[in-house]
């Protein structure tokens, strides 16, 4: 095994991480569904009954072997490993060992059930699920942030059609990460406020790109989405990381992130997507001016030459039309034909 490693582009003081066990998982997912009719596949390592194929679980929610719901196991092809060896010093380049955790959150037992088709109490119990694993890494001494993802579909890039989404621990605060936090504490400063409720309130009175609130939650369409049906499910109360919200909290996540991805398969069709849970690194767990939250990023465009020489995007369609075809979206499901596991038990 070929170790990771964390290299900065000193010109723009991102890190890159260089990953060559990666090249060896598996091809891209050629179709961006499961085949509904498909709910278990012989050759799935994240089958009921292909356990072996996968590393040791880590999580397993869920009492018997045959009857789990969701597992956890680690990535079988990591962009990041535990126990890295360090990398060689360069007396220009700023580089670090490749030490991290990968870990893969297998949301159902079922093939042919996406997450906006499962039940809102098993899409919660993912959510747990993502919280007590970037709990656990939180603890560890090796890591000082975590992101929690989904990639949905072949440019989304899906390698296994099976439904799951991936944590990623790391060793270093990426500087997307950072900067963001600097700009939100910024605010705070200034203000005294915290700039994701201020953006939350400023989305509410002026109505236009809303798509839904409730007690817990407001879903909208960023004021300068980058692409065409962004989302954002932003809390309203102030946690700065997702590993400190409650247990009601995540029942009613559950039911907001259901019907935003919904509402987007109904404008959009069966569209690949990626989201992404932000939250502050660690050390920033007690301060005020950051608020976790959910980004919902459809892939109906690709970057172009513009895009990838200024980092700015051209979005084709105003968020608010956006936003209105996401209000008005029927709320509807797909039932999996042959689907033999009982999720909401």
């Amino acid at each position: 095994m070929i170790a990771s490693e964390l290299r900065q582009d000193p010109a723009t003081k991102e890190w890159v991480v260089i990953a060559p066990e990666r090249s060896q998982r598996p091809q891209l997912a050629k179709r961006p569904r499961p085949d509904l009719h498909t709910f278990y596949s012989s050759q799935c390592p994240f089958c009921p009954g292909n356990e072996s194929l996968t590393p040791s679980e880590v999580l397993r929610i869920g009492r018997e072997a045959a009857a789990w719901q969701v597992r956890v196991v680690p990535n079988k092809f990591p962009a990041l490993q535990p126990n890295t060896p360090p990398v060689s010093k360069n007396c220009f380049y700023r580089n670090a060992a490749g030490c991290g955790y990968h870990e893969v959150i297998i949301e159902s037992p079922a093939h042919n059930l996406e997450l906006a088709d499962m039940p809102e109490e098993h899409i919660a119990r993912i959510l747990r699920a993502y919280r007590q694993r970037q709990t656990l890494m939180l603890e560890k001494d090796d890591v000082r942030s975590v992101v929690i993802f989904r990639n949905y579909g072949e440019h989304a890039g899906t390698s296994l059609l099976h439904p799951h989404s991936q944590l990623l621990a790391t060793s270093i605060v990426p500087a997307y990460v950072q900067w963001k936090q600097e700009v939100a504490e910024r605010h705070f400063e200034e203000t005294g406020r915290n700039l994701y409720s201020d953006i939350c309130e400023a989305e509410k009175w002026a109505g236009v790109r809303l798509i839904e609130e409730d007690r817990e939650f407001t879903a909208f369409v960023p004021y300068a989405a980058s692409v065409p049906y962004e989302m954002w499910i932003v809390p309203t109360a102030l946690s700065p990381t997702f590993a400190l919200a409650s247990d009601d909290a995540l029942a009613d996540l559950a039911g907001a992130l259901r019907r935003c991805l919904l509402r987007l398969r109904h404008c959009c069709g069966d569209v690949d997507y990626n989201y992404v849970i932000h939250s502050c690194a660690k050390g920033e767990e007690a301060e005020n001016y950051y608020l976790w939250h959910l980004q919902i990023i459809p892939r109906l465009t690709e970057p172009a030459g513009f895009e990838l020489g200024s980092h700015m995007y051209i979005n084709p369609m105003r968020p608010e039309d956006c936003a209105q075809q996401l209000r008005e979206a029927a709320i509807t499901i797909a039932e999996p034909v042959g689907l033999s596991y009982e999720l909401s038990a």
